[in-house]
């Protein structure tokens, strides 16, 4: 009797432990350059002991509100606009990122501050010569040197990126082909990077909730362990000897 109500209570548990780390690594990178938080879809079941309920995660979403803009000074750092992503260049393919923060490698090529190429907007790699004495990055991502043109930026922006988003590893995210747009009016800022989106207020206060919710669920299946040993050792006094 008691195994079902025992068994949502900790499958509960184990959905907030997951939000918290969650949580708890969105407030780690408020001061990450180009993060963006993360939440995740919670959904409650049948309503059960204490005014707790059945959680369930229907999946992880990604927060897509602009971070503010830091002005830097650095010719290689750039913002992007709040719909805007910068491709770039992984072991596994093309990944995006909010992370405008780059650098040119002693072979001159334009890498972001992790290490990953930046594509030019035909997918290839941009080279810079580390020598090159003028950087300027257009508005709409054309790079050039007072030796002229070298490549543009290769800026996406994705359909429904709340959803069709997949999260890499740090600041990087995944998305397939078809959930891709390219538009014209894709913005860069030169001299500027994105700031993290992450606000922590209510990252604390979405913990304080969590941690909450965890231990009224611990509480709740000690009292239905406790109920349930009782009434076992009430049945068993009842047995004739």
């Amino acid at each position: 009797m008691t195994s079902m109500p025992v068994y949502n209570a900790l499958s509960t548990q184990k959905e907030l432990e997951r939000l918290l780390e969650l949580r708890a690594h969105n407030l780690s990178n408020a001061g990450t350059e180009g993060f963006l938080s993360r939440n995740a879809h919670i959904s409650g079941g049948s309503k059960f002991g204490s005014g707790v309920h059945y959680a369930r995660n229907s999946g992880f979403f990604t927060n897509m509100a602009q971070g503010p803009l830091r002005h830097t000074g650095d010719r290689l750092d750039v913002a992007f606009d709040g719909k805007t992503f910068l491709a770039v260049g992984t072991q596994t393919g093309e990944a995006l990122t909010k992370s405008g923060k780059l650098i040119i490698t002693k072979e001159g090529e334009l890498q972001t501050a992790s290490g990953f190429p930046v594509l030019e907007e035909g997918g290839g790699r941009i080279i810079i010569p580390p020598e090159t004495a003028t950087i300027n990055i257009s508005n709409d991502g054309f790079i050039s040197t007072e030796n002229g043109q070298v490549g543009r930026l290769r800026l996406v922006q994705v359909k429904n990126p709340a959803q069709n988003l997949s999260h890499a590893s740090g600041n990087l995210f995944t998305v397939k082909k078809e959930n891709l747009i390219t538009d014209e009016n894709m913005r860069v800022q030169q001299y500027f990077v994105n700031g993290s989106n992450v606000n922590p207020i209510l990252e604390v206060t979405a913990i304080l909730k969590i941690q909450k919710q965890y231990q009224q669920t611990m509480g709740m299946v000690e009292n239905i362990v406790k109920i349930s040993n009782d009434g076992t050792e009430n049945l068993l006094s009842t047995l004739p000897v």
